[in-house]
């Protein structure tokens, strides 16, 4: 599910950063990236004492946000990142 997120990401357009942890960085660029950020950050397994797709559901849903600014043509001001762990 890893590579497939991350091919997701990078059909997107979105530069891709894996650590060495294994944790997932996507970003979109905006007008102003070094200014502030809009960030992010959730994880793609389920935890055992929580809602089935909590994580899961976090990082379709910012995905799907870049997605929608991408077929809208929309430049954002500030950079989006997502964190995936």
């Amino acid at each position: 599910m890893r590579d497939i997120f991350v091919k997701w990401l990078r059909k997107e357009g979105l530069d891709v950063r894996v650590d060495d942890f294994g944790s997932i960085y996507g970003r979109r660029k905006g007008k102003m990236n070094g200014g502030p950020v809009i960030a992010v950050s959730s994880h793609l397994d389920t935890q055992l004492c929580s809602v089935r797709y909590d994580g899961v559901l976090r990082v379709l849903t910012a995905l799907e946000a870049s997605r929608v600014l991408n077929e809208n043509n929309i430049e954002t001001i500030t950079l989006l990142k997502l964190l995936i762990s």
